[in-house]
């Protein structure tokens, strides 16, 4: 607390009571120098306010206890530092400033005695004595109370810091330590911070670095996606899966950031990723957006080529050819004469999709030219890319000349793939030349040169069996499969087995796609193999091997595979007159594919319909037969695919046939007229065959009907139509055309046989189709063919060459044929002809019989 002080007037009144006896006038005077001792006073309250002023700091130390913060504590040690210092300091400041205000004092005590000394000259000597006197006394005063004042308050400053120093000493060292301490912390903070920042450091770098990988890997990834398909099932290598994740993931990232932010590489990611899933448009859009943002980044060469590139993939794939063509030559225009490495390899990319695409338009020409100008440029380059592109375009070009039935010159180009690069250790390569051998043994099998294919397909295994790439052991496994096919149509079907073996012993195990796919469809050719020499219970148990396997797995390639296998189970149930197992199967198959919409799927669960529908009409339960055939046509029929039209095609033809056995000819007739109607200007081989199918039976349905012009105008119809064809199947409902009309023809010589010109007309205009029949007609129908031209050759009095068709058509018919040919005797019979061709029927049938 602050001492309270006593006023001058107080003081001076009680001076004054001291020295009443004097004069009132000095007395004054000696009050006033009084007033200096009074004026000393306060110099003796200062050390409460340093108490004040100590208490403040102390008060401000505690609050710095409460504090944490390392900055804060180290500010506050530094500002108590001073504080001490400036309170010291203030301590002396203030005896100095006493001393001061003593000193002014004494300047104004001068100016009152000399004051005084004015009054004295007035009053008397004595007054003025006491006059000096009593300033003598002030002065006495005044230096006393200095002295005594400053050296108080130089005792009680040292007697508070000496009372108070140690514990503040004890709390500037406390907290002294614990600023080491946390000093020390801060150092470790400081090191770890500096770790930190290097962590984040190499973790930056190693982003930056996977951001790399993972542009090469979503390029690697581009290089398979956006290689134009070529017109072969072995051209094209499947996209690795980790590459399509990898494009997956990076379109997943962007989905955080902005498009408005997307750099031209966002936009390609997208676009690559958009171009997986089948989104053309989406990723045409994204890669134009892509070459947009380019403008703006000034992006290297071989980024906008790789842009261009992408955008022409897209183009083609919206069947936009002519726009993706052009693409392709503004890559070659910009940069077909840049000899950095990347631009060479890009060019060559799109000269080789610019082919391919040219070859879709069928301009074959024109892409042949293509591929050997990819040859004439980089033919030479020993660059591993350029040199894998070279060996595409002329593995490309093989395969075009195959389609042009240029084989011989595509045997050619994969010997000269094998020349070239046989002996290259780059997979890419190795895979390329592996590719051509195959391709060659296949066209080595369609040209008759069986053998010469089986040494193909063995010496890929020799050279590429060992090899553990999962692209190589598929190329092994093509070329065994297609080996084992190859046996199979020599009737070897013993080696073919085996082969079929080898194949699922090597790879059965195998995780990849590709190499599953190529085992199951070995399992499949083996069951088929197996049922085609009846041995019908080991086939059963491979199908149901490969269902076992294979049957929940979700890849399309191996649904198809187990699809494939439950068709042909069904099928062999049903040869071993087990037709209700049949039928399970058949729904079997479409409860679990019947809603899948994949068109090879579709096509499978099609023809399991139409072989339950078939299935059941061989049980007599047409209705349901009639069912399955309309569930086909309400399903399939208004599809576009080939395939399915086919199939909705044959069981419309079933359906007439259905009809026509129960009698039901109007409905039938009005079935084949459909048929007619929705594909008879379809220039597809098997839609073809399909509608001169229907037209023939047709024609039979109208006879039935008597109804012999109609039906004759029919075969007419399917004669001119198709009659020049060069297709077998074609070919041999011609045939049924032809033997359709000539029957149609023989009735009627039987019918107007008394009118000789006519007769004889109508029996060679017979004759003459008969014999074009029997050239073109399948094995099955050749009976009834012989038959009837044996027929007609007796009622034309051709007696011996109608013996031996005769006898033919019984050797092949046996008693079926016999007893059609004694009906068509029976049939406007005339005479003596009939009955004298019924006797050489006996005699031959008597011949043919086996003696006892």
């Amino acid at each position: 607390m602050t001492q309270p002080t006593v006023s001058c007037n107080e003081n001076a009144t009680a001076y004054a009571g001291a020295v009443i006896e004097g004069m009132n006038m000095h007395m004054r005077l000696i009050g006033l120098s009084l007033c200096l001792v009074l004026l000393a006073l306060p110099a003796m309250s200062a050390p409460p306010a340093q108490q004040d002023e100590i208490a403040r700091v102390q008060a401000r130390v505690q609050t710095l206890d409460k504090e944490n913060g390392i900055a804060q504590i180290q500010a506050q040690v530094q500002t108590l530092d001073k504080e001490v210092s400036v309170l010291k300091e203030v301590s002396d400041n203030r005896l100095d400033a006493q001393d001061q205000r003593i000193g002014d004092l004494d300047i104004w005590t001068g100016q009152q005695a000399n004051y005084m000394a004015a009054i004295s000259n007035v009053t008397a000597w004595v007054g003025t004595a006491i006059t000096l006197i009593a300033f003598g006394a002030g002065f006495i005063v005044y230096f006393s109370a200095k002295n005594r004042a400053s050296a108080e308050a130089k005792d009680a400053s040292e007697r508070w810091f000496q009372q108070n120093a140690t514990d503040l000493r004890g709390q500037i060292d406390v907290l002294r330590e614990q600023a080491k301490s946390l000093q020390s912390q801060v150092d470790i903070l400081r090191q770890k911070a500096e770790d930190a920042h290097g962590e984040i450091d190499r973790l930056t770098a190693g982003v930056d670095d996977h951001a790399k990988q993972n542009r090469q890997v979503i390029d690697q990834a581009a290089q398979q996606v956006l290689a134009v398909s070529a017109k072969h099932q072995n051209a094209q290598q499947p996209v690795d899966p980790s590459a399509i994740a990898a494009v997956q993931e990076a379109s997943l990232a962007l989905q955080a950031k902005p498009e408005n932010a997307f750099t031209a590489d966002d936009h390609y990611a997208r676009g690559l990723n958009e171009y997986i899933a089948g989104r053309f448009d989406s990723a045409l859009s994204s890669f134009d957006k892509a070459l947009l943002s380019a403008r703006a980044e000034s992006i290297s060469p071989e980024n906008h080529a790789k842009f261009l590139y992408a955008r022409a993939a897209a183009l083609g794939e919206l069947d936009r050819s002519e726009d993706a063509i052009a693409v392709y030559d503004e890559i070659d225009r910009r940069y077909g004469a840049d000899a950095i490495p990347a631009l060479r390899e890009r060019v060559a990319k799109a000269l080789v999709n610019k082919g391919v695409t040219l070859g879709q338009r069928d301009r074959s020409e024109e892409e042949l030219a293509v591929y050997d100008e990819i040859d004439r440029r980089y033919g030479a380059d020993a660059s591993p890319a350029l040199r894998e592109q070279v060996a595409n375009a002329l593995f490309n070009k093989g395969i075009t000349l195959v389609q042009r039935d240029r084989s011989e010159d595509a045997i050619a180009v994969y010997d000269e793939i094998d020349r070239r690069y046989g002996a290259d250790a780059s997979s890419a390569l190795r895979g390329q030349v592996a590719k051509a051998l195959v391709n060659r043994g296949v066209t080595l099998g369609q040209r008759d040169r069986s053998e010469d294919a089986i040494a193909v397909y063995d010496e890929i295994d020799r050279r590429y069996g060992a090899d553990v790439s999962p692209a190589m052991r598929g190329q092994v496994a093509q070329a065994l499969f297609n080996k084992g096919v190859t046996l199979g149509q020599h009737d070897r079907n013993e080696e073919a087995l085996a082969v079929y073996d080898e194949v699922d012993r090597r790879y059965g195990a195998d995780a990849g796609p590709a190499l599953r796919e190529r085992v199951a469809k070995a399992l499949v050719n083996k069951g088929a193999t197996l049922g085609q020499h009846d041995r019908n219970q080991e086939e059963l148990a491979v199908y149901d091997e490969i269902d076992r396997r294979y049957g929940a797995d979700a890849s399309p390639a191996l649904r198809e595979q187990v699809a494939k296998a439950l068709v042909n189970r069904g099928v062999t149930l049903g040869q071993r007159d087990r037709s209700e197992d049949a039928i399970a199967v058949y729904d079997e198959i479409d409860r679990r594919y019947g809603a899948d919409a994949s068109p090879t799927m579709r096509g499978q669960v099609a023809q399991a319909l139409f072989n339950k529908g078939i299935t059941l009409g061989q049980r007599d339960r047409s209705e349901d037969a009639i069912a399955v055939y309309d569930e086909i046509d309400r399903r399939y029929g208004a599809d576009a695919s080939p395939a399915l039209r086919e199939q909705v095609a044959k069981a419309l033809v079933n359906k007439g046939g259905t009809l026509g056995q129960h009698h039901r000819n109007e409905e039938a007739l009005a079935v084949y007229d459909e048929i007619d109607r929705r594909y008879g200007a379809d220039a597809s081989p098997a839609l073809r065959e399909q509608v001169a199918n229907a037209l023939v039976n047709k024609g039979v349905t109208l006879g039935q009907c008597d109804r012999s012009e109609d039906a004759i105008a029919v075969y007419d119809e399917i004669d001119r139509s198709y009659g020049g064809d060069a297709s077998p199947a074609l070919r041999e409902q011609v045939a049924g055309a032809l033997n359709g009309r000539a029957f149609h023809y023989l009735l009627q010589a039987k019918r107007h046989w008394q009118t000789e010109t006519e007769r004889h007309n109508l029996l060679t205009s017979a004759i003459n189709d008969l014999e074009r029949a029997q050239q073109q007609c399948s094995k099955d129908d050749s009976a009834m063919v012989l038959g009837n031209l044996g027929y007609a050759l007796f009622l034309s009095g051709v007696v011996d060459e109608a013996e031996i068709h005769t006898r033919e058509c019984l050797r092949l018919g046996q008693v079926t044929s016999l007893d059609g040919q004694r009906g068509d005797a029976r049939t406007h019979r005339v005479e003596p002809q009939d009955s004298e061709y019924e006797g050489l029927l006996d005699r031959l049938w008597e011949e043919m019989r086996p003696k006892s």
